[in-house]
């Protein structure tokens, strides 16, 4: 399996800010909390350091991945090309066992 991440990018944002994540990012979706995505390893984590360093703006995102099955968020915040946690998060994992009767 490969290592996926899940991130959601806390609006709000400045157009030229969304709009740099969109042509980079084509699967993507803007909603009113945030821009929701799924990437693969560091991909998005890498971008937007490089945005940050560019823009001087400051980006919060909450990530999580696929190797703890998404149960850890991770919010970080992005700022002059650097990242800092500010908080993490543990979500609860139900399973459901599916028996043949």
């Amino acid at each position: 399996m490969a290592n996926t991440i899940k991130t959601k990018i806390r609006q709000p944002l400045k157009k030229d800010i969304l709009d740099a994540i969109r042509n980079k990012f084509s699967e993507l979706s803007v909603e009113e909390d945030g821009i929701y995505a799924i990437t693969r390893g560091s991909s998005l984590h890498d971008y937007l350091l490089k945005l940050t360093k560019e823009t001087n703006e400051e980006i919060i995102a909450e990530h999580s991945s696929s190797t703890d099955r998404y149960s850890t968020i991770y919010v970080e915040k992005y700022k002059n090309g650097e990242s800092e946690t500010v908080e993490t998060k543990t979500a609860d994992i139900t399973y459901h066992d599916i028996s043949e009767s």
